[in-house]
């Protein structure tokens, strides 16, 4: 279906400009779904924290447990990084979307110079409906610029609001160049900081907790460091104190 220029206008009016990124998330999610028309399910990861519109009702949200709420609000804390399909689709199993029912999914990743990730925005549409069109997905590379710079903005506005969780993602940012860590061991350096044991990262991550110690260790190792506790006075803090000392 031929899109015309006052369709993309209204498109682009009807972006919301709420500022939790969950919310925002949840809203342009549901947005984009409506606009494209052929789709049933649009899943969003502004930075870290996975929103998507539900195909039955895009108002409601699947249930999350303790652990989940958790992982969402540490999400906030970490600097934005790339999902694998891999744990999409086991994210949505989980959540009890039924992708095994779906075509093959879309991914859309977005960047901007100075930004190498920003968010990612996978199309998925159930197998007893015609696949979606390709002027859909090319319509989806056309609005790249503008969805990335929806992105930017979300997360610029959101650490205006919260300073301390754009402290914390430059603090994160600065260890992993420092210490050198592989992207596996990145994700569990700051739940294992923020205290979060090694079952409920090891259920987030659909990992065993004996894989999770192993990275944690790893780190350990890295950092030329022998517990958690060692590793934040050694990293952490330091960093946190430069930080806010230089107003940043």
């Amino acid at each position: 279906m031929a899109r015309s220029i006052d369709d993309l206008l209204d498109f682009i009016n009807a972006f919301p400009t709420e500022p939790d990124p969950v919310k925002w998330g949840a809203q342009a999610s549901g947005i984009i779904r409506e606009f494209l028309g052929d789709v049933d399910l649009v899943w969003m990861n502004p930075g870290a924290v996975a929103v998507a519109a539900d195909p039955a009702d895009p108002d409601t949200h699947p249930t999350i447990g303790d652990n989940e709420r958790k992982w969402e609000q540490l999400a906030l804390y970490m600097p934005p990084a790339p999902i694998s399909n891999h744990m999409i689709l086991k994210s949505f199993h989980l959540n009890g979307f039924p992708a095994d029912a779906c075509h093959p999914l879309h991914r859309f990743d977005y960047h901007l110079p100075d930004y190498p990730y920003l968010g990612s925005i996978v199309l998925m549409r159930l197998k007893f409906r015609p696949p979606i069109l390709p002027a859909t997905l090319h319509l989806m590379e056309e609005m790249q610029c503008f969805i990335a710079s929806q992105f930017l903005r979300v997360r610029q506005v959101y650490h205006e609001q919260n300073p301390i969780v754009g402290i914390f993602n430059s603090i994160v940012d600065s260890i992993v160049e420092e210490i050198g860590l592989t992207e596996r061991e990145k994700e569990v350096m700051l739940p294992r900081a923020f205290g979060m044991s090694y079952q409920e990262i090891a259920d987030q991550l659909h990992l065993t907790p004996v894989a999770i110690k192993k990275r944690v260790l790893r780190i350990h190792r890295k950092a030329n460091v022998t517990s958690q506790s060692q590793l934040f006075g050694k990293y952490f803090s330091p960093y946190y104190r430069e930080y806010v000392r230089m107003g940043k």
